[in-house]
């Protein structure tokens, strides 16, 4: 079903498109930020359109990295640098409302640091906004050679095919701030009403607008997906941060797969011979995701069951509350 809603995502071409600012909230990215100011410089877009990298707190070379790129750049590049963030706000979301408040026009493209975009992907997002207040595309991981990396990518994968699917079937609830684009009015509202929110900066403000304001945009991003068990662990958590605020009705729409799942497992204790239902579910994403072109390898499915099972604690982590995140070292500061 999911498969089928985004192959009803109609691409759109030669439409007219607004000018757009370009946000791309940078925390210690001097090592990633390079290959994205590339492949923007490979975007031809035919409306005016700039680029502003919010510096939050950097103690790395990625001012440096602007400044360079600055000279030799076909489009706009202008740095701000933050230094404190309010005690009210977390960082990515006052950095983004640095950004949005230089922001020179009204549509506004968020982009992470560490994402790389095909040619064409800003044409191609932003075509079929003109009556819309938000426009999402695909948002693919990376995986790498180890298993963490992966299992990551994977999960993903199928967090995005949810996403993408329930959009192309006219009830889109998740963005991310791997690349998609809003009306800054909205994406104002959208900071301001989650700035203590460790994450949600995307999802939780499209869920703010009505469903026919959200434009879905057959493109997709690409960004690493984390090395570790201990990196993925820590991008979860705080991913998770924002489902207590998800309305009731979204969360037990998206509680249908799993419980499919489970109701497999539950045919498989209590009939052993009925243990060919236990693969039906992993295909069934294998598939699903192939139908979305995720980057994925085809022996991930072998990671499926292992990943239910960890994600029936997801619950206990969504109320693992902001103060909590001061423990854990590797995300430091830009997330506290």
């Amino acid at each position: 079903m999911l498969a089928l809603g985004w192959r009803r995502v109609r691409v759109r071409k030669g439409e007219k498109v607004p000018p757009v600012s370009v946000l791309v909230p940078a925390h210690n990215a001097a090592s990633t930020l390079p290959a994205l100011l590339e492949s923007l410089a490979q975007q031809k877009y035919p409306a005016p359109w700039e680029v502003w990298v919010i510096a939050d707190r950097c103690t790395d070379e990625t001012a440096a990295v602007v400044r360079a790129s600055q000279e030799k750049s076909p489009f706009p590049v202008a740095l701000i640098e933050v230094w404190q963030r309010p005690p009210d706000w977390s960082g990515k979301k006052y950095a983004l409302y640095c950004g949005v408040q230089a922001a020179r026009y009204s549509w506004c493209v968020v982009v992470d640091a560490d994402v790389t975009l095909p040619e064409g992907w800003l044409l191609g997002l932003m075509e079929g906004a003109d009556e819309k207040a938000a426009m999402i595309g695909a948002a693919w991981l990376q995986g790498g050679s180890s298993v963490a990396s992966q299992l990551a990518a994977y999960e993903a994968a199928l967090v995005q095919a949810e996403g993408l699917g329930w959009a192309g079937w006219g009830a889109p609830y998740l963005a991310t701030g791997r690349g998609w684009a809003v009306r800054k009015n909205w994406l104002l509202a959208g900071l301001f009403a989650w700035r203590t929110v460790l994450s949600g900066d995307d999802d939780l403000t499209v869920q703010l607008l009505p469903r026919s304001k959200v434009g879905v945009a057959r493109v997709a991003s690409l960004s690493p997906a984390p090395r570790s068990f201990w990196a993925a662990f820590q991008r979860k958590w705080r991913h998770l941060q924002t489902a207590p605020y998800y309305p009731w009705p979204l969360r037990l729409r998206l509680m249908v797969a799993p419980a499919l799942q489970l109701a497999g497992l539950v045919c498989w204790v209590l009939a052993p011979q009925a243990w060919p239902a236990l693969l039906i579910p992993p295909a069934a994403k294998l598939l699903t995701l192939m139908c979305l072109q995720a980057p994925i390898k085809p022996h991930v499915f072998l990671y499926d069951w292992p990943l239910f099972f960890l994600q029936i604690s997801y619950p206990i982590g969504a109320w693992v509350r902001k103060h909590a995140w001061a423990l854990l070292p590797l995300y430091g500061a830009h997330a506290i």
